[in-house]
């Protein structure tokens, strides 16, 4: 389950956060619930930088990042 807030700051940048909770993935687990910020930035049409970054703040603790190459294609508009 998760919550997730996104604001278009300029044409090509977006940023955002994040609260997401998960349930145990093995019979007798922890679950996490976790908050992160991240960005979406818009190279142009086809190509995009997604990235996002938090801490947990329930369960197991630890930090997650993420980083991604987006390409998008498909009919034009």
């Amino acid at each position: 389950m998760g919550w997730m807030v996104q604001n278009q700051i300029t044409k090509t940048l977006a940023l955002g956060t994040e609260l997401y909770h998960t349930t145990p993935q093995e019979i007798h687990g922890k679950s996490k619930t976790a908050l992160n910020v991240g960005l979406v930035w818009d190279l142009n049409e086809e190509q995009h930088i997604l990235a996002s970054a938090g801490p947990t703040l329930s369960g197991p603790k630890g930090y997650q990042t993420y980083l991604a190459y987006q390409l998008t294609f498909g009919p034009a508009k």
